[in-house]
């Protein structure tokens, strides 16, 4: 096993889970996230991201771009990337 996972000899068998199955994850443009679709992709798998866009009070200032974070790390891995806004739904849900 090459790359990251066998520097470690870490396996990433599940049960159920054959090699080249999609698997979703919420990528966020951080380390952690982006580090977990490399695991993936490395073991086998058809990791594809996903960020959710929340609603962010105007008042308040972003830690930065996340979500360009998020799309750069899937374009170099070369994975699928999806946007879901969910910025009105989570204003009337939990906001207000």
């Amino acid at each position: 096993m090459g790359g990251i996972l066998g520097g470690y000899g870490i396996r990433m068998k599940r049960p159920g889970l054959k090699k080249g199955t999609k698997i979703a994850v919420a990528m966020s443009g951080g380390l952690d996230s982006s580090a977990a679709v490399l695991l993936l992709k490395e073991a086998g798998y058809q990791p594809v991201g996903v960020t959710l866009l929340f609603w962010v009070d105007p008042l308040t200032r972003g830690s930065g771009d996340d979500l360009g974070d998020a799309r750069r790390v899937a374009a170099d891995l070369g994975i699928a990337h999806q946007v879901i806004d969910m910025k009105d739904a989570f204003y009337e849900q939990v906001v207000s």
